[in-house]
């Protein structure tokens, strides 16, 4: 008899009276555990040397090992699907020479803790998921493990640790890490991807955070803080982008301490419509000392004192503008800060004007903007008139009683339709000296004011014409 089954030669056993004689076995095959049986028996004869065949079970890697050293026989372990026990012990059965077919199994490390280096013998030593408890805790160890895709249960016990080597780390085990570190470091991006592990990734939520950015978005900044209770350190920043609404978020965070170190960086603007307010929120104390970048608006809008000393920061440099952002004006400017504006900047202004009088109407410098204005002067000239029309693209008010200046000026004024309002009943006081008739028809019939002649010397036109004017 040269091959035998554990439970046969057992039976034998029982039915000899409990005596055998093994000499000619020469391959036991059976479960593990069946086996073993076989070999406690004090009564079995002429076992020591003969090979093994084990049968699919989940044996312990002592019971392997005890196996192992019954005999001198080679153990054939290759339908074996997983491997249970201490992790020295498996390390034993998986360095024996006795015993084969090993490598594509389950082990699952249920005695006891493993080290890194212990983990890494096993992992290497079968294709099949590695099942464990990690001993260590600092990165320094952990970052030794080498293999991915087995069942490491890991918890970090650094006081500080770098996100990216939590993140590496949390790759490497399909069992969730757990961290009790109290700061954590790094750039924002890996930090968040740290905290966002929801799942694979346990114990954060509280601790500090140290960050590594020079430049970051200020929704980034304002999204790590909202993960975290503990504070965050953010004074490696330089450049802080962003719209206005996220950047005075991410400032008044640091004013309130949940975020600190922010004061004397660069902030970018990706807005492209901005309030003045807004925009003298960030450029004040205590928000930054660094320079604020607009050049990204196209739209300012704002009280008249707000844009004005928004444009007297840039003037000081501490804002930057692209020049031709339009500018819109929500309350009344006055004439000179009308031109103050216009002088520092070379999109459209839409603004009221807040004087009504000619003699400061007048000093308008720049055109081709949308300005709303209301003449208020009793008399004025329909030469000032065509000229502060030409000024505005937005329609003129009059409400002036008396228009003055030459008939060809006069008729410009009322046939402005459309971009000078409010004419149409005032008096007018000629100032030509020599007029064709049909010119004083064209005027008379323009308005219900009355028409005053009186400075024409020379009336021309046909003999009816002149006869009709002089009726």
């Amino acid at each position: 008899m040269s091959l035998a089954s554990a439970s046969d030669l057992i039976n034998s056993f029982n039915l000899n009276g409990g005596s055998l004689d093994a000499t000619n076995v020469s391959i036991i095959q059976g479960t593990a555990s069946v086996i073993e049986s076989l070999y406690i028996l004090e009564a079995v004869e002429g076992l020591g040397n003969e090979d093994i065949n084990l049968f699919y079970s989940i044996p312990t890697a002592a019971l392997l090992k005890r196996l192992d050293n019954y005999t001198s026989g080679t153990i054939d372990a290759q339908l074996l699907t997983s491997i249970k026990g201490k992790a020295s012990d498996l390390i034993i059965i998986y360095s024996s020479s006795g015993i084969t077919g090993l490598g594509n199994e389950a082990i699952n490390i249920t005695s006891g803790t493993a080290t890194t280096s212990q983990a890494n013998t096993l992992a290497a030593a079968t294709t099949g998921i590695l099942s464990a408890t990690i001993s260590e805790g600092d990165m320094a160890t952990l970052d030794g493990i080498t293999e991915s895709g087995n069942a490491l249960s890991i918890t970090v016990t650094d006081t500080i640790v770098a996100a990216t080597e939590l993140n590496t780390l949390d790759s490497k085990t399909t069992t969730d890490l757990t961290v009790t570190s109290s700061t954590i470091t790094g750039l924002a991006t890996d930090v968040i991807t740290a905290y966002t592990a929801t799942g694979s990734i346990n114990g954060l939520g509280n601790e500090a955070v140290t960050l590594s950015d020079t430049s970051i978005d200020a929704e980034v900044l304002i999204n790590l803080d909202a993960l975290t209770s503990g504070i965050i350190n953010a004074s490696s920043i330089n450049t802080i982008t962003g719209a206005a609404s996220d950047l005075i978020t991410a400032y008044e965070a640091n004013e309130a301490g949940t975020i600190t170190g922010l004061n004397n960086e660069v902030v970018i603007l990706t807005d492209t419509n901005l309030s003045a307010a807004n925009l003298l929120t960030l450029d004040a104390y205590p928000y930054t000392t660094g320079v604020v970048n607009a050049v990204s608006v196209n739209t300012i809008t704002g009280a008249a004192a707000d844009l004005i000393a928004a444009y007297a920061a840039k003037e000081a440099g501490t804002i930057t503008f692209s020049t031709d952002e339009a500018i819109i004006v929500n309350d009344s400017v006055t004439v000179a800060q009308f031109n103050y504006l216009a002088a520092n900047n070379d999109g459209v202004i839409t603004a009221t004007i807040s004087e009504g009088d000619m003699a400061t109407l007048d000093d308008i410098t720049e055109s081709g903007n949308a300005l709303s204005i209301t003449v208020t002067d009793t008399i004025v000239a329909a030469t000032e008139l065509n000229n502060l029309d030409s000024k505005t693209t937005t329609d003129l008010t009059v409400t002036s009683s008396t228009i003055t200046g030459l008939a060809a000026d006069l008729i410009t004024a009322y046939a402005a339709t459309g971009s000078i309002n409010g004419l149409g009943n005032e008096a007018i006081t000629l100032s030509d000296t020599s007029i064709d008739a049909t010119v004083l028809f064209a005027l008379d019939a323009l308005t219900t004011g009355i028409i005053d002649a009186a400075s024409i010397t020379t009336l021309t036109g046909s003999d009816s014409d002149q006869a009709t004017v002089r009726a």
